[in-house]
């Protein structure tokens, strides 16, 4: 059931004595600075986000239809809400309509009219509540009018929420960025009373982490393309890859959830009972979880070798999800680098050991490889078009013209992976390792 807040000024006690609704005028203009308000207000049950319930320092912020001199700001105290009226106007007694909205980050944001819209001060990369074109009413009282209107509260369309707890155990504010979700806030209120929303960021796009309870919280639509991830068996759906970068120094840590089933030997991805949904509430690990994979150019993970961790980034790059230099094998034997052998990716490549799913970061698909027995795991771009090669230390045997090399790639509903050979003048990525 939803729960009903009743927002109204001090004559309201009054009015709620009377047994018949108030009559309203039908015509001409009251001067704002004689109006009461009383604002019946609901919040939609399917808005699932950190902040649940109002509380105190929640401000809700309410625009008039033709109305481009005043606002009225409702803020609750932590037992009721506070009216004010910001600005004067002559507001029209009947045939108007009200948008009313809500940032949970918001209540310091000040409104400006410019043009034809109403604009914050600054722009929450968050979800919103929003009643749009709500009617309202005067009432015909001569000398105390009261401004009535019933809004529903609710969070738009696509919003899904995620939020990291404990963030306060470590220092400075966070971004959040994941393939599948766009960072959208609330970008106007037109005078028409009409909403429109942020359109500068795409899929993939940093999210501002806004502090909450301890934590962090992020918000964002599900991504249109987000559909994309089913196609040509570039299964990613119940598959999500994180980002999240600390604001003051850059550095990064990254994230891997998945869901496999297993059907007669092989595993898959599950499609819909673990895709990111509307309103969908999602918990990530703490900081210092060891979930998090912190990654850079002398980053390194251990998916549970016994010889060898494997880097987080190919060589020449410093995140995971650039393919990094390409070198040809009479190159390689002449840096002073280590690559896996033959038998360390042969290794990599079982499944015993080694839980593989296609995905992409920031636009770049590839291959995540999941221990099964650490937990921990490494991302490897494509180097081709829906194909990756990485070069191994060790010469095919009966042909001194060719290396053996570790390939990955998605064929419609199969994702492959194993070795290869290659001629050792072409060209070819590196994944470094080094001894335990």
């Amino acid at each position: 059931m939803k729960k009903i807040w009743i927002i109204a000024s001090l004559v309201l006690a009054l009015a709620a004595c009377s047994k018949e609704n108030p009559a309203v005028e039908t015509e001409g203009y009251i001067d704002a600075s004689k109006l009461k308000f009383d604002f019946r207000i609901t919040r939609a049950d399917e808005t699932k986000a950190v902040k649940t319930a109002w509380e105190k320092g929640d401000k809700i912020f309410f625009f008039f239809e033709n109305i481009s001199t005043a606002y009225v700001t409702m803020e609750f105290d932590g037992s009721s809400w506070v009216s004010k009226m910001n600005g004067t106007a002559d507001f029209p007694v009947a045939g108007q309509k009200l948008t009313a909205v809500y940032l949970p980050y918001g209540a310091g944001l000040t409104p400006a009219f410019s043009g034809s819209v109403w604009t914050f001060n600054e722009t929450q990369y968050s979800y919103y509540l929003v009643a749009e074109n709500v009617a309202y009413s005067i009432s015909n009282a001569s000398n105390s009018p009261i401004l009535y209107a019933t809004v529903n509260m609710k969070n738009p369309e696509g919003f899904v929420h995620f939020y990291m707890a404990d963030a306060s155990s470590m220092d400075g504010a966070y971004t959040l960025a994941t393939d599948a979700v766009i960072p959208v806030g609330l970008a106007s209120v037109g005078i028409n009373c009409t909403v429109a929303e942020t359109n500068d960021k795409v899929a993939g796009s940093p999210i501002p982490g806004y502090c909450y309870n301890g934590g962090y919280s992020f918000s964002g639509k599900i991504s249109a393309s987000y559909s994309d991830f089913g196609t040509l068996g570039r299964t990613a759906r119940g598959t999500y890859y994180f980002i999240k970068t600390k604001v003051s120094d850059g550095s990064r840590e990254d994230y891997f959830f998945n869901t496999r089933v297993t059907v007669n030997g092989c595993e898959y991805v599950l499609n819909d009972d673990n895709a990111l949904k509307e309103h969908m509430a999602v918990v990530l690990p703490a900081n210092g979880d060891k979930k998090w994979i912190a990654v850079g150019a002398d980053k390194w993970v251990d998916l549970g070798n016994p010889a060898v961790e494997f880097a987080t980034c190919n060589y020449g790059s410093t995140v995971p999800e650039d393919k990094g230099t390409s070198y040809s094998y009479n190159e390689i034997v002449d840096m002073n680098i280590s690559i896996p052998t033959k038998k360390q990716f042969e290794w990599l490549k079982d499944d015993t050991n080694i839980l593989w799913t296609w995905t992409r970061v920031n636009n770049i698909w590839g291959g995540v490889a999941k221990s099964k027995t650490t937990d921990k795991f490494m991302f490897l771009p494509v180097t081709l078009d829906i194909a990756g090669r990485i070069w191994s230390s060790d010469s095919v045997e009966n042909d001194d013209s060719k290396a053996y090399d570790f390939r990955f790639a998605t064929y419609f509903s199969f994702f492959g992976h194993g070795m290869g050979q290659e001629y050792k003048d072409t060209k070819q990525s590196l994944r470094p390792v080094r001894s335990k």
